[in-house]
């Protein structure tokens, strides 16, 4: 990680950094740093992850569909199985 931050930081000042980092794009660069940007599969990575980690998508994921299941549960729990009438009469 710290070659590719080194190789990125010369890249800072380069006049034809715009320039390199769209032809990279235009070419589907596989890999390395172009225009100041980390590429792998042909594409650019905003960051380096570590092994490991999950992709910002898979965290949004999670995160959605907790709220989901809270609310299905409580739904559940909340479904009466009587009618509202017979729940009044045994409240009073």
């Amino acid at each position: 990680e710290l070659a590719v931050a080194e190789a990125k930081s010369l890249c800072g000042g380069c006049p034809v950094r715009a320039q390199c980092l769209e032809g990279a794009l235009s070419r589907k660069e596989p890999a390395g740093v172009w225009g100041g940007e980390l590429f792998e599969d042909g594409r650019v990575i905003s960051r380096k992850r570590k092994a490991g980690r999950p992709t910002a998508i898979e965290v949004a994921a999670r995160e959605v569909s907790a709220p989901i299941q809270t609310i299905t549960v409580q739904l559940e729990v909340a479904s009466p199985t009587s009618s509202g009438s017979e729940r009044e009469e045994s409240a009073a």
